[in-house]
């Protein structure tokens, strides 16, 4: 298992959704609840062109859903297929409600890209400066 945790704009999202492009058969992307997971869906309608498009939105609606929707579609994906978590903070406030303070895991983590990386320290530090936001929540 490969961990991307990186801070806010740093391209997880844009890394799992590249990822999910190369094979998307045989990839699912999960999130934390609907509402994101139809914004990651509506990312990635324009990848393939008009002739297939309604295989390929198809696709979308079964391969990037929340997790809720997951546990409901075991049985309608392969236990081979793949899988990415977008948010996996997210996912678990909504699943333990409370203040979760560590989570341990097997795997390595991944390093942001470094354009992306400084681009998003530039941000960063701009919000930080004008718009009076504790750093500690980028």
């Amino acid at each position: 298992m490969k961990y991307l945790i990186w801070k806010r704009q740093y391209g997880k999202t844009y890394e799992v959704c590249q990822w999910f492009l190369e094979d998307p058969r045989n990839r699912a992307i999960i999130t934390a609840n609907e509402r994101l997971a139809r914004i990651r869906r509506r990312d990635l309608e324009w990848k393939q062109s008009e002739v297939f498009r309604d295989h390929w939105l198809k696709l979308l609606k079964t391969h990037i859903v929340s997790f809720r929707t997951w546990e409901n579609m075991r049985s309608v994906h392969p236990p081979t297929i793949q899988i990415a978590i977008d948010g996996i903070d997210d996912m678990v406030h909504e699943l333990f409600h409370g203040d979760v303070r560590i989570i341990t895991g097997v795997g390595t983590n991944s390093q942001p890209n470094v354009s992306i990386a400084a681009i998003a320290d530039e941000h960063h530090a701009w919000a930080v400066n004008h718009l009076d936001i504790d750093p500690k929540f980028l």
